[in-house]
């Protein structure tokens, strides 16, 4: 099998005037690590605001995916009684 050779730093990116346009989660769209990455490659080109933006939008996507080995997602974990050890 051959290995993925993925560079969000080479992908092309499109001049948008975005200034009219409203705010959006991006967090919704964050379901890959290649699109994360790129997006991330993408908001540090804009300044250490955007980046912290999309970090947090990145954390907002990861904390909606399931738990790993536990097939709770994160809603149900709140839930669920804590056991000590």
């Amino acid at each position: 099998m051959r290995k993925s050779t993925f560079s969000p730093e080479n992908m092309p990116t499109l001049e948008l005037d975005t200034s009219s346009t409203s705010r959006y989660e991006a967090s919704q769209y964050l379901d890959s690590p290649e699109i994360a990455a790129a997006y991330v490659a993408e908001s540090k080109k804009h300044g250490e605001e955007a980046l912290a933006n999309a970090l947090r939008e990145i954390a907002k996507a990861r904390a909606r995916t399931k738990s790993p080995g536990s097939g709770l997602n994160r809603a149900n974990l709140k839930n669920q009684p804590s056991k000590r050890i």
